[in-house]
């Protein structure tokens, strides 16, 4: 078909916009006809609405079963480190028993070691002299020195009588003739 000048200018004939005008009708009736189809009617929405209120309860189902397995597996998980944690509190009680015997082993021999030091500190006490025993020794040492010292004068005072006694003994003898 060939264009006619007119339109070539841009402008448009009666029969044009007429024809444009059937044209757009038709495909207006055509697009009407598709949206219409395409349209819910009020039954497919009744039809809509109880098969997604099956579908939700379906998921409810679901994730209930899933949240009770999620809740078994948890229950077991924490009975797990229950398990775990009284072994080793278990574990650290037996430490701490032998740790609490040790030190009731190292205060019972100190309280053993306390009882030996306080009968020897009594044994001491009583096998000292006191400052008054001690000033009595010293006392008795220095009247026992005292005399000694008095017996060791009176010792060589006898010892050189002695010697004098024998020199004028000896003297004696030689003047009256005797032996010597």
């Amino acid at each position: 078909m060939k264009t006619p000048k007119k339109q070539l200018d841009n402008t448009a004939t009666k029969i044009d916009l007429k024809k444009l005008g059937t044209n757009l009708s038709q495909k207006m009736s055509a697009l009407e006809k598709n949206i219409r189809k395409d349209m819910a009617t009020k039954t497919d929405l009744k039809k809509l609405k109880t098969d997604l209120r099956q579908e939700m309860a379906g998921m409810g189902k679901d994730i209930r079963q899933e949240m009770a397995g999620m809740g078994k597996d948890i229950r077991q998980e924490m009975a797990g480190m229950g398990k775990d944690i009284r072994q080793e509190m278990a574990g650290m009680g037996k430490d701490i028993k032998q740790e609490m015997d040790t030190m009731n082993n190292k205060i019972n021999k100190l309280a053993i070691d306390y009882l030996d030091m306080k009968e020897d500190i009594k044994k001491i006490k009583e096998n000292m002299a006191t400052k008054d025993d001690i000033n009595k020794i010293l006392s008795a040492v220095d009247a026992a020195i005292g005399q000694y010292q008095e017996i060791k004068i009176e010792q060589l005072s006898n010892q050189a009588a002695h010697e004098r006694f024998e020199a004028d003994i000896t003297k004696l003898k030689v003047h009256t003739g005797l032996k010597v």
